[in-house]
């Protein structure tokens, strides 16, 4: 049988780098991790997505999308991945902002290879000192049978008679003629690893639960607890702890009774109904009971207005875009009509403009990420945060696809950012200030830019840059420090690295080879 290898994604814009350090760590570590290596912090945050990554080594100055945003974007995940920080810069900002975010350690290029053994060293005793962890707790909450619960809730082609046999399996000892089944969700337990986090829940459930040979727990595949249980004074004792605990802020939602374990899923579905509907009260219940009229009228969406919203964003057209916007998300429209009618009609605008956004929303990863959480409600603390912040994203929405359309009839202002670019290479220039220069969208003038010329725009700035210090270099009298000035580089040795990865050789050698002949 193969042996599992743990992965270790190393990031860095030079090729070189990348190499090196997958070369000192498998000299050390070949039989232990597999090493996967990404040019940027796009590549890095997809390959995290769809692998289960040990810990990373990121350069923190690349373009485009560099170490701090990568592990800022990181920060906000559920799932906390280790983070080592390389610079060629010593600066203490830099530094201080990396372990802000949640970086481990922060090494200096060029690396030392022991430096960099001790830093993972400390990753790997972290890591065996929370499994031991894990281990010597006696934890109800075990993986395994939250896997089997899950199975049931995610294949749907599981019938009811095969719910039921494997419920009744899982339940010992409750009563399948009537339970409830009750779902306690805290936002805050989500930023915690799984094992803190079910050593948590399972300390609850000592508290709460006097009596456990009525109930049993597990944790959903969205991390909420869920406990199955026939006594209803149970679910009394569960509500005054909620209540009463000021430490954990928690919201609950229950089931209606449910009669057979054939309709397991129906009851986890309707608890996370009544879960969900906790936004939607001023007074805060926290916990909620599910009853039919938190559905009340959930077929009637309005699916001609979401419509005419989406087709009035990028018109510009503000102040009839958020009319419309009220009266579809309008606090007390939604109140009226229920959780389930809110996330239908976000999921049908979404929808729309997903699609739409499709290629813009695989540079943008932050507009990604707002997308995805207005998906999920539970994330915010009031419905009124909700409202505000779709708002938000709706009117930015706005402004690019107005700016997309706009240049998709008239793309002159690329010619304008060159020339702009030509004229101004030697000044502090960003993405950021030649697209306010050509009021265009920052996100959609990248996009374009790169289309345009080929390379991304701190490539292309880098490459005439160069050019331009090859002129400069030959003449004599100058020195390299004066032509980096020149070119619109402060810092010397950022110049140097800079030439070097287009001509291959260091300014120094490029004046000298010049002398020469």
């Amino acid at each position: 049988m193969a042996r599992y290898l743990k992965k270790v994604l190393i990031v860095d814009d030079e090729k070189l780098i990348r190499t090196g350090l997958q070369s000192i760590i498998n000299r050390k570590y070949g039989k232990e991790y597999e090493t996967i290596l990404c040019s940027n912090g796009f590549e890095a945050y997809e390959n995290i997505k769809k692998e289960d990554i040990f810990f990373v080594i990121t350069d923190i100055r690349m373009p485009e999308y560099d170490g701090i945003e990568l592990l800022k974007t990181l920060s906000r995940e559920e799932r906390k991945v280790p983070v080592l920080m390389l610079s060629g810069y010593d600066d203490f900002n830099y530094a201080v902002e990396a372990l802000r975010y949640g970086a481990r350690d922060y090494l200096l290029k060029p690396i030392k290879k022991d430096e960099l053994y001790e830093c993972i060293e400390k990753i790997e005793k972290e890591y065996s000192e929370s499994i031991e962890k894990y281990n010597s707790k006696n934890i109800t909450l075990i993986n395994d049978v939250s896997n089997r619960f899950n199975i049931l809730l995610l294949n749907k082609r599981i019938n009811d008679e095969e719910v039921r046999t494997e419920m009744t399996s899982l339940c010992e000892g409750i009563n399948e003629e009537s339970y409830y089944l009750a779902i306690l969700f805290n936002k805050d337990l989500m930023k915690i690893p799984e094992v803190e986090r079910n050593e948590k829940y399972d300390e609850f459930i000592k508290t709460i639960i006097v009596d456990e040979r009525g109930t049993r727990a597990f944790v959903d595949n969205q991390g909420s607890l869920n406990i199955i249980l026939n006594d209803l004074s149970t679910i009394n004792d569960i509500k005054g702890w909620v209540n009463n605990n000021r430490k954990y802020s928690f919201y609950c939602g229950v089931s209606n009774e449910l009669n057979s374990f054939s309709k397991f899923r129906l009851g986890h579905r309707n608890a996370t109904i009544a879960l969900k509907s906790n936004i939607l009260y001023k007074e805060n219940k926290k916990v909620i009971l599910y009853d039919a009229s938190l559905e009340k009228e959930k077929s009637m969406l309005p699916n001609d207005k979401i419509e005419k919203l989406f087709n009035l964003i990028g018109t510009k057209k503000t102040d009839k875009i958020l009319e419309l916007f009220h009266t579809i998300f309008g606090e007390e429209v939604v109140r009226h009509h229920g959780v389930v009618y809110l996330e239908k009609s976000c999921e049908s605008l979404l929808k729309h403009i997903n699609i739409y956004l499709e290629q813009q929303l695989h540079h943008n990863i932050e507009l990604k990420n707002k997308l995805e959480g207005i998906n999920n409600v539970l994330a915010f603390d009031s419905y009124r945060d909700f409202y505000y912040e779709f708002k938000d994203i709706v009117i930015y929405l706005d402004e690019l696809l107005f700016e997309m359309r706009r240049a998709l009839c008239d793309k002159s202002f690329i010619g304008k950012a060159i020339e702009y670019i030509n004229s101004n290479y030697d000044k502090d220039l960003s993405l950021t200030i030649v697209s306010n220069v050509v009021s265009v969208n920052y996100s959609y003038f990248s996009q374009v830019f790169k289309e345009h010329t080929g390379e991304n725009f701190i490539t292309y700035l880098r490459n005439i840059r160069v050019n331009k210090a090859k002129q400069l270099l030959k003449h004599h009298e100058l020195k390299v420090y004066e032509v980096a000035e020149a070119v619109g580089y402060s810092d010397s040795k950022q110049f140097t690295k800079a030439f070097k990865s287009v001509t291959g050789i260091t300014p120094q050698e490029f004046k000298e080879k010049n002398f020469v002949h």
